[in-house]
């Protein structure tokens, strides 16, 4: 299973892997803090659709769209994610720290 939690959030026994999917890396206190097991920035949107998003909020339609079209060789990063998972008898965490 691939669950999507806020870095906050309690960590559960099924969260398996927790992995950091923000395109800006964390401190070494809040990852051990928050026990993120992987800073991934790269399987995150580019810094400047993450910024637009954050300075609008009710844009959610638009959001997904234009992370599909960015030019960012790492876009199939959750792709191959999930291929890999399919494999797999373990549980991914991916976090972040968007409201």
């Amino acid at each position: 299973m691939i669950k999507i939690k806020h870095f906050m959030d309690a960590r559960e026994d099924d969260d398996g892997q927790r992995l950091w999917v923000e395109p800006m890396n964390l401190t070494k206190d809040l990852q051990e803090w928050c026990f993120v097991d992987h800073l991934l920035p790269h399987l995150g949107p580019p810094m400047e659709l993450w910024e637009w998003f954050e300075e609008h909020p009710d844009g959610y339609e638009f959001f997904p769209r234009q992370v599909s079209r960015a030019p960012d060789p790492g876009r199939s990063a959750p792709a191959s994610l999930a291929d890999a998972k399919a494999g797999l008898n373990e549980n991914f965490t991916l976090l972040h720290q968007g409201g």
